[in-house]
């Protein structure tokens, strides 16, 4: 489980389960866990916490919405 209660940061903006969706109107602590399935505020510690890396957001990213082809290029 990591645990950052400690440094009092919270985990939620850096975890790859934390989703702000700014359409919903939500207010900046405020996000969509997909993890929990629920809306929240940040979390300190927690069981689902997966730091995003630039990679994971790319893959998760694939897996949501496929494979983008850059406009004007050529396969």
């Amino acid at each position: 489980m990591a645990q950052n209660a400690e440094q009092g940061e919270p985990l939620c903006p850096k975890c790859m389960n934390w989703d702000p969706r700014p359409e919903e109107g939500y207010g900046p602590r405020v996000a969509y866990c997909t993890a929990r399935d629920i809306v929240t505020s940040y979390w300190y510690k927690c069981e689902y916490y997966e730091e995003v890396t630039a990679d994971k957001r790319v893959a998760r990213n694939k897996s949501i919405y496929g494979e983008f082809r850059e406009e004007g290029s050529e396969e």
